[in-house]
């Protein structure tokens, strides 16, 4: 009988220890923690134009714009530099979050109405952000709504190497830089303490006219443990300016996989 006592309560024991999450404390676990970094992987698509591309000045005008529809798989084949990074604060009701996102792209370029540009290659570059301060609106140990104003960073350049006529040789560039404010919206559901699932929405800028950038990206964080987390996620980004500042004008879009650690 003592023996059968102890059997159990040796079963109960190593159940409950078992049983119990390695992140102690769960629900204060997904706020207790000051800063989180992460480097993430964007497996990009681009459906877009490249406005008034640099071309030889002696060449008939062309329509002022290169369109692009490229989807990943043929992207990685040009993807020479990529570098994607997330930051976030968080002190109470208060946040900050600092994201940073740059590629290369090296390739053959398309020629508008089928102008004969010999050997012509294009490199394109763009590096964009978003500098934001924030307060948590609604604040539940499951659910959250955080309001967020700021700034987005854009620089772009393309330039064009070719070969046109008899062995002429013919190099161009443009490029672009500016910033503008954005108000961002951000919810939050926990559903258990090791995940996190987000939506997030911004535009921008605050002003009447064409101009139009957006983004959305929508995201599950999964809490390896009280330092380290993973999170899979779509992002959709929308750029629109005006034409005599535009270079890129249209979508990315895709899955990521971001990793990181919160302390």
């Amino acid at each position: 009988m003592r023996s059968s006592l102890v059997l159990l309560l040796l079963l109960f024991i190593a159940t409950s220890l078992l049983g119990q999450d390695s992140v102690p404390n769960p629900i204060n676990e997904t706020d207790n923690w000051k800063f989180r970094v992460g480097p993430y992987f964007w497996f990009i698509g681009m459906k877009a134009s490249l406005e008034r591309p640099p071309i030889p000045a002696t060449l008939p005008e062309p329509d002022s714009k290169y369109e692009l529809s490229v989807p990943f798989n043929e992207i990685k084949n040009s993807l020479k530099f990529a570098l994607l990074i997330n930051t976030e604060y968080h002190n109470n009701r208060y946040l900050g979050v600092l994201n940073a996102t740059s590629f290369i792209l090296e390739g053959d370029a398309i020629t508008p109405k089928e102008i004969l540009l010999k050997n012509s290659k294009y490199r394109l570059a763009m590096a964009f952000g978003e500098a934001l301060v924030g307060y948590e609106i609604v604040t539940h140990r499951k659910f959250k709504v955080q309001g967020f104003i700021g700034a987005k960073v854009i620089y772009n350049k393309i330039s064009v190497r070719t070969t046109y006529g008899i062995k002429q040789e013919f190099y161009g560039e443009r490029e672009g830089f500016w910033v503008e404010p954005v108000a961002a919206l951000r919810i939050k559901y926990i559903p258990t303490p090791r995940i996190e699932c987000t939506g997030y929405v911004d535009y921008g800028p605050f002003r009447v006219g064409p101009e139009l950038t957006n983004q959305m990206t929508m995201n599950v964080n999964f809490l390896l443990n009280k330092w380290l987390y993973v999170a899979p996620g779509y992002r959709y980004w929308l750029f629109r300016v005006r034409k005599e500042e535009a270079i890129f004008n249209g979508q990315m879009y895709g899955f990521f996989i971001r990793m990181g650690v919160q302390f």
